[in-house]
């Protein structure tokens, strides 16, 4: 009896290392990730009054400390998510929202990306 396979049999050995470079390119960012890259594209005063909060489906939600904090980081936002972008990639990063929060906390908040 034939067999009604229309690709040939390809070793696991031979496929896994492909599989884990796609997995790998694809790791979750890490909070302390995301704090560095937010403290250079903001720099260290606006950083000190703003915490990046959640990334959920690629939306990341930053939290600034009062509405001008929140107001002056809404009028850069064209350029901070395009920094984001390039540190990260669309892949990761596609959307930046901001809010104001009570407390800057150094737990990561929400599911991971």
């Amino acid at each position: 009896m034939k067999s009604s396979r229309t690709h040939p049999t390809v070793p696991l050995a031979e496929l896994l290392p492909g599989v884990l470079k796609d997995l790998k390119g694809e790791k979750r960012l890490s909070l302390e990730e995301i704090q560095a890259a937010w403290e250079k594209l903001v720099g260290k005063r606006a950083s000190a009054h703003s915490w990046p909060r959640t990334l959920r489906s690629r939306r990341l939600l930053v939290e600034a400390e009062n509405s001008g904090w929140m107001y002056t980081l809404n009028l850069s936002r064209p350029r901070l998510l395009q920094g984001l972008i390039e540190r990260f990639g669309a892949n990761r990063i596609k959307e930046l929202s901001f809010r104001i929060g009570e407390e800057k906390e150094t737990e990561w908040q929400g599911k991971r990306p």
